[in-house]
């Protein structure tokens, strides 16, 4: 049950296993990646930065940006909006920051994800910018145009030449890698998208979302279709799963995860019920 397990120790399926603690960010993880080889470890902050960690000995190998430098004294204090600020400068815990935006993110990490060999990381932000980095190195390699929402979600294709983002609403992005070039843009919900998934043939695209009660919000939010099954290649609906009984008093039911069993052709979902019930739909390809 864990109270067995000793200080530097935590339970795992009623095993006491080595817990490593390791330190490198100044402010909250946000976000957290882990490449498919199970070698690599990414961690995006608010502190602004994503650190790349060694999985098998927790080292430390790289800091991607710059982070934060807070003046003493602050240029203004109790900012609490950017626009408060002098232009390249954002607020952040009240004081006005300098920021290089050639270098890294300006603002808190909300999603980060390796591609599939491993070799290169995408980041999307707060700062509502999408930035590209090389694992090997930290190098910055690319960043994409500014998006006019923050970033929520990035996820590669399986074949590695396309990179998927979603900021905002329901609003997905397709990019090209590695020129940066927008393909195409798709709404494929009513409702706010709260993840996606390709999958692992680079055939599908899974996309989850939020359900929308008629009884609290106006016709155009209603929505009982939660997760949502598409073809890449033809750009059809494959499949749909209903909120069923569980979308009474929304927004009540979102999808909280979405992946695609690495060989079979499964497609498990984790959904919440008002925040406190979870359970698991799986979806025969």
């Amino acid at each position: 049950t864990g109270s067995e397990c000793q200080k530097n120790e935590f339970c795992y399926f009623y095993q006491c296993l080595p817990l490593k603690i390791e330190k490198g960010h100044t402010y909250d993880v946000t976000s957290v990646a882990i490449s498919q080889n199970s070698r690599w470890i990414a961690s995006g902050s608010n502190d602004y930065t994503i650190r790349i960690w060694s999985a098998s000995t927790g080292k430390l190998f790289h800091t991607l940006g710059p982070g934060l430098t807070l003046p003493s004294p602050p240029i203004i204090s109790n900012c609490s909006e950017r626009n408060y600020c002098p232009p390249k400068k954002s607020c952040y815990l009240g004081r006005c920051i300098t920021l290089d935006t050639t270098k890294g993110h300006t603002a808190s990490l909300l999603s980060i994800a390796f591609s599939p060999d491993g070799s290169l990381i995408a980041s999307g932000s707060e700062d509502m910018t999408i930035r590209l980095w090389e694992r090997s190195s930290g190098k910055l390699l690319r960043t994409f145009p500014k998006q006019t929402e923050r970033v929520w979600r990035v996820a590669f294709s399986s074949n590695e030449k396309k990179l998927i983002t979603f900021s905002g609403w329901n609003t997905i992005h397709f990019w090209e890698i590695p020129s940066g070039k927008l393909l195409y843009t798709r709404s494929f919900h009513r409702g706010a998208i709260t993840s996606v998934a390709f999958s692992p043939s680079g055939q599908y695209l899974a996309t989850g979302s939020v359900a929308y009660s008629e009884q609290i919000y106006p016709p155009s939010f209603w929505q009982n279709h939660i997760l949502k099954l598409w073809s890449l290649q033809t750009g059809h609906n494959l499949h749909t799963l209903d909120a069923g009984g569980y979308g009474g008093y929304g927004p009540s039911v979102k999808i909280d995860l979405i992946s695609f069993h690495p060989t079979q052709k499964i497609l498990a979902a984790n959904w919440s019920w008002r925040e406190l019930h979870y359970s698991q739909a799986s979806i025969q390809l």
